[in-house]
This record gives C-alpha cells, structure tokens and sequence, in this order.
C-alpha cells in the first residue's frame, strides 16, 4: 500500500502522467502482482481495464509463447531474473489472446525494494515507417549503382566495339583470299564467327547502358505480347507450356516491339532454365514426374487489376522486392511472366538484374538476360517487382507506364490464342 500511495503521490506531482501519455505505465511488487495498471497499459495488453485489477499476476498480460520468449538472454524476463533493468524492442510480440503487436518499446526498472515499473508503448507505426524508409534508400543505392555500372559498361562497350571492327574486317579478309578447304581458312573462319558471337554480346552490354538509339512507337501491349507467342513456344522448346492472359480493351504503351520481344524472351529463357533446374533436382520427389509439367505463364493487365490476381494465383504471400520507383500519378500497365521452376533465394533479389550476375552453372550463362530486361525497362520509364518463392517459382512483373492514347487494338490472331488459354 505504501509503494502505491507514493506511486499516486508521483503521478499527481506529475500532474496527472497517464492521462497525458500514449505509453503504458505498469506497477507490479516483487511477487509479480499487479500494484497499478493505467488504461493505456490495458490497451497495449489487448484487455479491459478491469483485468487488471490489483493483484493480478502481470504474467496474465502475455501469451505462453511470448512467456517463453522473456525469458530467453538479453530479454526482459532474463534480466528481471538477475535484478538487472531493461529496455529495448520486443517485436512480433503476443498479447493476450493471440494478438501480435509488430513492435513495443518497452522500459524496465527494478525498484529499490525490488518492485518493477514497466513502461511501454505501441512504435509498430514508426517501426513499420522506418523499415520502408530503409527499404527506399536500399532501392536508391541500388539504382545508382545500376547506373554507375551503365555508365562504365557503355564506354567499355563501345571501345571494344571498335577493336571487334578491325578483328571482323581482318577476318573476313583472310577467309576472303585463303583456300576453302584449307586449314587457314577453317581457322580464319572460326576467328570470324568467334568476333560475330562477341558483337553480339557488346550489342546486350550496350542495350543494358542504354547507349543505342531505338525509335519509340504507341503499340497495345497486349496485341504484341501475342504476336510474340509462337516464337517464345517454338524457343522455349516442348514439354513448357506456355499460357497468354490478356485483359480485354486497349493497353497502349510507348515503347520499341523489338525491345519487347527480347524482354518477354529473356524472360521466358530464364523461366525455362529454372523448371529445368527444379526438374534436375525438385524438393520432395525424383525427376520431372514429381514436379509435374512445366509451366510459363504470360500476362498483360492493368496494374490497377493486379491485387486481386495475386490472390487468385496464390503467389501475393510470396516474398517480393522493387527495383526502380514508380511515378507518383501515374498509370500502369503490367506484363508479367510466371514460372514453377525452382524459385529464387530472397538474399539474390537485389544482385539479380546486375550484368554478369548469374547463379547458373559455368559456361551456360552470360548474366545479361536480365541485366538487359532492367536496361530496356529503364529506357521506358518502368520498373520491376519481382516475387520468388523456393520450390514454388518466380514471377517477373514488368511494370510498363500506360500511354496518353489508344494503339492498335488486340489483333484477331493473338486474341484468339489467348482466349484458348
């Protein structure tokens, strides 16, 4: 009774604390039992005020599970045992019938007489702010990052353009005057083919730095993406099936259709590469026959669309990451491409559209199919989210700003193809 009135005697020389703070304020003696509990404490506990009533053992305000996990080291319950006080964050913390608190600051102190006064309060709003903050200024270092890399690897591409110049003109020289059926000539044609496959290659480099020069129309995406289609079955090969969803109505984007074509392939591509890999060594079976068949699936919808799908599909609780910012105000359209396939770890999302980044196996990857995905979404003003999980697949949701005006409409090919998905 005494700590208490000298408790009352406090808070009223405070003029009043607890009616002017947010935090919860908790007494309890040294046999755990409640001494004084304000109103914000109950709220934060998930109980009515009256629950805790004096006498109340304080551990009725915690779950089992979250009883354990005090007293683990460096929790408060660890501390309270050796008389030690505490303060620090508790996240995903369990109350009171179940409910989880994302983050309580939380102070403990041992009173001389060995009663405790908790303080704590609910910070899952700052807490919540505070990670997309960090989050964004992940996305911008990452981005800066991706263009210090444009930079180098377009003046690095365009000196070795030169070289390769001269290497494919002395080549077609030597193939020109030496005998066919001569080794020379074998040789020099090898030479040759070799420089034209390393053109190629200087060709993807300078498309990721953004350095060629395309010429940029209106086209509705929808009516490209399915004229692309039996070009991506017959390179995806058999045993993939290959799925068009189409939302109906215009989905104009200003863009180069080449440029989308190489994007869908690279994407497919790498969608093929990873069902093959889960089908080499799926989790939980042997061989392809437990993993099932191989499935791509391609869809084009507005964004505004794109929640509900997710749920649909099951992958919305899939883990997730951003590359490039979307523009305030503005409209988009998505492309997205689908696998099963093996998925990708979280810790690869950030280092996955990096040139010459690739988890493949050595010679069977130049890590720049989707280095050069990012490249050619950056010359359009778009950006990439990416949803991964291990065993289950990946998908790759191209984020595409929706033109000021209608283009061409769905052709009559590609709808009808669609629809018999």
């Amino acid at each position: 009774m005494k700590l208490l009135r000298n408790f009352k005697i406090l808070q009223k020389d405070l003029g009043g604390v607890e009616l002017r703070t947010n935090s919860g304020m908790l007494l309890v003696d040294r046999e755990g039992k409640v001494v004084y509990a304000n109103p914000a404490m109950a709220q934060l506990a998930g109980v009515r005020p009256e629950a805790l009533k004096r006498g109340t053992p304080h551990r009725s305000l915690i779950s089992p599970a979250s009883h354990a996990r005090r007293m683990a080291p460096g929790m408060p319950g660890a501390a309270l045992a050796q008389g030690r006080d505490w303060q620090g964050i508790l996240e995903d913390w369990e109350v009171v019938g179940g409910r989880k608190v994302d983050a309580i600051a939380l102070s403990m102190t041992v009173l001389p007489q060995g009663d405790v006064l908790f303080v704590g309060r609910d910070v899952s709003q700052q807490r919540r702010a505070a990670r997309e903050r960090d989050q964004m200024q992940a996305q911008l270092l990452h981005q800066d990052r991706l263009d210090a890399l444009g930079r180098l690897t377009g003046g690095i591409a365009h000196e070795f353009n030169n070289l390769l110049g001269a290497v494919l003109g002395y080549a077609e020289l030597l193939t020109a005057d030496l005998d066919q059926g001569s080794p020379q000539h074998g040789f020099a044609a090898r030479i040759e083919q070799t420089a034209l496959r390393a053109r190629d290659l200087v060709g993807r480099l300078v498309t990721f730095a953004r350095d060629d020069m395309v010429e940029d129309v209106t086209f509705d995406l929808g009516s490209a993406t399915g004229d692309a289609l039996p070009m991506l079955r017959v390179t995806v090969r058999a045993g993939i099936a290959i799925d068009l969803q189409i939302e109906d109505g215009a989905l104009p984007v200003v863009g180069n259709e080449g440029q989308l074509v190489q994007m869908l392939m690279n994407l497919c591509l790498n969608a093929r590469d990873a069902i093959e890999e889960a089908r080499s060594c799926p989790a939980g079976g042997d061989g392809a026959e437990a993993m099932g068949p191989g499935r791509i699936v391609i869809r084009v919808a507005p964004d505004r669309h794109w929640h509900a799908q997710l749920l649909a599909d099951g992958v919305a609780g899939w883990p997730q990451a951003m590359i490039g910012e979307p523009e305030a105000g503005r409209d988009y359209l998505v492309l997205s491409v689908r696998d099963n396939g093996a998925g990708i770890p979280e810790p690869e999302f950030g280092r996955i559209f990096d040139p010459f980044f690739t988890t493949k196996a050595r010679g069977k990857g130049s890590g720049l199919g989707l280095a050069t995905v990012f490249g050619i979404l950056r010359s359009w003003h778009g950006h990439v989210r990416l949803r991964s999980a291990l065993g289950e697949g990946a998908q790759f949701e191209l984020c595409l700003p929706r033109a000021p005006q209608a283009a061409r409409p769905l052709a009559e090919g590609a709808a009808a193809d669609a629809d018999r998905q």
